[in-house]
């Protein structure tokens, strides 16, 4: 079981969604300690084509939804996770490097 979850909603950004998906792909945490979630909430625009031919060193999961909204898709999203802590991530945030880590270590601290 990772220790952290990331979960990005999306909605018809494809192409944002790639950059940010590079970027928690590229993170400083070993790639075994967290998962990615991607919760694409009807989007219309190639964004399942795109995550399905994605590769990354990460677990990668994505689901499709019809429409219901950022909160549902976050809600759907959260049922999905694996992780013991949720971390919400939109789409259109390019990660430090150092973001997960530094979260995490955040909750390891307590």
């Amino acid at each position: 079981m990772p220790d952290l979850s990331v979960i990005i909603p999306t909605y018809n950004n494809r192409e944002t969604l790639r950059r940010t998906l590079d970027a928690v792909a590229g993170q400083d945490l070993a790639p075994e300690r967290y998962e990615v979630v991607v919760l694409d909430d009807g989007s219309t625009d190639g964004t399942e084509e795109m995550v399905a031919a994605y590769t990354a060193p990460v677990e990668l999961f994505y689901h499709w939804q019809p429409n219901a909204g950022r909160a549902a898709a976050r809600n759907a999203g959260s049922r999905l996770a694996r992780g013991r802590i949720l971390f919400y991530l939109d789409s259109d945030i390019i990660a430090r490097p150092d973001l997960l880590s530094r979260h995490l270590q955040y909750y390891e601290g307590r």
